[in-house]
């Protein structure tokens, strides 16, 4: 029985079914048929799966490439956030001085506004008086003006009274009064002579000569009075050129205080804006403080993270291959050959863990550098393999149930980049049934077992894998099956059979590019000399025979033909030799082709059809014992498979197959399976 690995994954870094049984241990066996659905279609999916390995190696190597780079990125973020606080605290110190200096000069700009607003307010009163004491002079001066205007009028209306003016106008009145009379001129006269001193008509003369001296001297008084009047204005016009200055000094005392001030509220309002901006500065700068040492923190975190995160990295690349996983299934075969109908249903278990037993050398003791990848490893397989199988031929006798034979195996690993060695060792455990009724027996190519099992087995194995390039390697693998002896036989309980031992060697070439994969093995194996209890008339006979030497050659390949759409081909020869001694059979040859079309409807959902077509020279049947020289028989077979990652650590896969068999001279085998396997990561 084939052990049945699936899922094994880091939990950071995932590993399909097919991935972990070609990375791990290529499989190859003597000539014989290959279930479609179990064996054949998911060998041509397990060849996509190894360009994934070598993008996830790529992918690990490159995540720790990048978290190694990122130390350095963060110590130098550290060190510029420390450098930024440094800063943050200087420009805090400059910012302090800086609002201090503005404060200084804000107390001298306001002492500087405070006597600019007070020179111009000495400036106002200045002008004030200035203009009050020019406007006073000016009025004193016009009225002085006025008083002499009025001194001279008088004066000139005395100086013409005295000079005729008035004198005209007392004739005038005179004449008048005398009627114009030539003898009446003296009375004129005289009358004239009292008007004219601003006397009557009865005045006497001497009152005239009085009233005249009078009035002379009154013109001596109002000129002398003109005269003081005249120096008085004189002398209040000269003072007014000084007041006139003094006005003219104040008005440019008070422009140039305006002028002082304007100048001072400017430096003021600057000082203010500077205090202004100092404390924003200031506050900015404390911010930037807190910033700064949030940036620390926040770094300090990044750095712990980095040195961290490459501490996991790196142990997720050290521990790469390692993982516990489990996959459980049921398969149901259904069949009608001739006058048989019948069905097998199987419910397998398989555990599977693989651990490295050299400790995590620190983060730096792990390679990330580009081919070879990885780093060497010591470390362990284990696997357990079993199941139970309810299996019905349809004939007489022709039910059997209970467990298959159990398989454990254990390999040691010894890998290195380029050159890896391992050793294992399989047991097959006899917990299944071996001794059957003939009519129990499954043809070949009806259903995915023939019987239960056989005897204790124990295989010893050796590999070698040389790893030619990224994409290339060669794969060496050499072992001895030791086959132990069982009771064989319902009919005749007592009989036995011993296989014979075997020796397999087998070596492939695999080759996995981005877009297409392939290989190819060659496997031989030799088989020493089977003994087995027969009936012989009435007497039990032990025969011994050799079966011949098994050969099989095949390819398989993969192709990537649409971005979501691959194609697969798998292409089987297998030759084994005639069996010699006391029992004689012909040479047996086997051809097997299958093609495959997979498409990724999205990740971690896929779904795979194929052909297969399986053609043997094996002229033995056992439902046909009586007819067993009937010719080749050929199978033929479509089938579907859906793969689904529930899970990051889930898979669910889904295989169906319709199939016929033929066989020449004899009736058709017509058929369907179905299979349902669970695989879980622990």
């Amino acid at each position: 029985m084939t052990l049945r690995k699936y899922f094994h994954s880091h939990n950071k870094i995932r590993f399909s079914l097919a991935l972990c049984l070609l990375m791990a241990s290529p499989v190859f066996s003597e000539a014989a048929y290959h279930d479609p659905i179990t064996d054949a279609a998911p060998s041509v999916t397990a060849l996509r799966q190894v360009r994934k390995q070598i993008d996830s190696i790529e992918e690990a190597h490159s995540n720790l490439r990048a978290a190694r780079n990122a130390v350095p990125e963060a110590e130098k973020n550290l060190f510029n956030a420390k450098d930024s606080v440094i800063t943050a605290e200087n420009n805090e110190k400059e910012a302090e001085k800086n609002l201090s200096d503005a404060k200084n000069a804000l107390i001298d700009a306001t002492k500087g506004l405070s006597d600019a607003k007070a020179r111009s307010a000495k400036a106002d009163i200045l002008l004030a008086n200035a203009k009050e004491n020019l406007e006073k002079q000016r009025q004193e001066i016009a009225e002085k003006e006025a008083a002499m205007a009025n001194t001279e009028s008088t004066l000139n209306q005395e100086k013409v009274q005295i000079s005729g003016t008035s004198r005209m106008e007392a004739v005038r009145r005179a004449v008048e009064e005398v009627g114009y009379e030539q003898n009446q001129m003296n009375e004129a006269i005289r009358r004239a002579n009292l008007y004219t001193a601003g006397l009557s008509a009865d005045a006497t003369p001497e009152d005239a000569a009085r009233a005249i001296l009078a009035m002379q001297q009154r013109m001596n008084e109002t000129n002398a009075a003109f005269i003081s009047a005249k120096q008085a204005y004189e002398q209040a016009k000269s003072v007014l050129p000084s007041l006139e200055a003094t006005y003219r000094d104040a008005e440019k005392e008070k422009s140039d205080s305006l002028a002082a001030e304007a100048e001072t509220q400017k430096w003021y309002d600057g000082t203010v804006s500077w205090v202004d901006e100092g404390e924003k500065y200031l506050a900015q700068a404390k911010e930037n403080i807190i910033s700064s040492k949030n940036w620390v923190i926040e770094a300090e975190q990044a750095l712990e993270g980095s040195i961290r995160s490459r501490k996991l990295i790196a142990e997720d690349v050290w521990s790469m291959g390692n993982g516990e996983s489990f996959q459980t299934g049921i398969s149901y075969r259904h069949w009608k050959n001739g006058p048989y109908s019948g069905h097998q249903l199987y419910h397998s278990f398989s555990w599977y863990k693989a651990f490295h037993t050299d400790p995590f050398p620190g983060e730096e003791g792990v390679s990330d550098e580009d081919w070879p990848k990885g780093n060497s490893h010591k470390g362990f397989e284990l696997g357990v393999d079993a199941g139970r199988l309810e299996s019905d031929t349809g004939a007489y006798h022709g039910k059997s149930s209970g467990f298959t034979d159990t398989t454990l195996s254990v390999r040691y690993h010894n890998d290195h980049p380029v050159n890896s060695m391992r050793y294992g060792l399989v047991l097959v455990l006899p917990t299944g049934e071996n001794r059957y009724y003939r009519n129990a027996y499954v043809p070949k190519g009806l259903s995915l077992f023939q019987d239960f099992g056989g005897g204790l087995q124990v295989q010893p194995e050796i590999e070698a894998i040389h790893q030619l390039s990224e994409e290339n390697r060669i794969t060496a693998k050499l072992s001895y099956d030791m086959k132990g002896s069982y009771a064989y036989s319902k009919e005749d309980p007592g009989f036995k059979v011993r296989p014979g031992n075997e020796t397999r060697a087998a070596i492939s070439y695999e080759h996995s590019e981005e877009n297409r994969q392939y290989k190819g093995w060659l496997a031989h194996t030799n088989k020493a000399h089977t003994w087995q209890d027969i009936q012989a008339g009435n007497k039990t006979k032990r025969i011994r025979y050799n079966d011949g030497d098994a050969w099989e050659i095949g390819a398989a390949g993969n192709w990537q033909i649409r971005p979501k759409d691959e194609l697969g081909a798998l292409a089987l020869y297998g030759y084994t030799g005639d069996t010699e001694g006391e029992m004689v059979t012909d040479s047996l040859t086997e051809e097997e082709l299958l093609l495959s079309l997979t498409h990724t409807i999205r990740k971690g959902l896929t779904w795979q059809t194929f052909l297969s077509w399986y053609h043997s020279t094996l002229d033995y049947d056992p439902l046909y014992r009586g007819d067993s020289a009937q010719g080749d028989w050929t199978r033929k077979s479509l089938g579907f498979r859906v793969d689904w990652e529930q899970t990051p650590t889930a898979r669910w896969t889904l295989a169906l197959e319709r199939y016929i068999r033929t066989r020449e001279n004899a009736s058709d085998a017509q058929g369907y399976g179905l299979s349902l396997w669970y695989a879980r990561m622990l």
